[in-house]
């Protein structure tokens, strides 16, 4: 187990991935909260370069699943 940055949860603003890695590297991390959406776009071995030795340690789901139906599957057609 091992402590990792959600800047989200904390109200720290970190546009890019870079951003979050940085934050959690200054802060004292081992890990970060991420986008999955930046995965799917710019590739795991991308993402993992660049997050060097911080892990990746959680994201959110990209599907609107809490709501009506019409809105999960229209939250199918948006995601990937």
């Amino acid at each position: 187990m091992y402590i990792a940055l959600s800047p989200g949860a904390i109200g720290v603003s970190t546009p890019t991935f870079a951003d979050a890695v940085a934050a959690a590297k200054t802060g004292g991390f081992d890990g970060v909260e991420f986008n999955i959406q930046d995965v799917i776009n710019r590739g795991a071995d991308t993402v993992l370069e660049e997050a060097g030795d911080v892990k990746l340690a959680g994201w959110g789901f990209p599907l609107d699943w809490r709501g009506e139906e019409d809105a999960w599957k229209a939250s199918l057609e948006h995601t990937a």
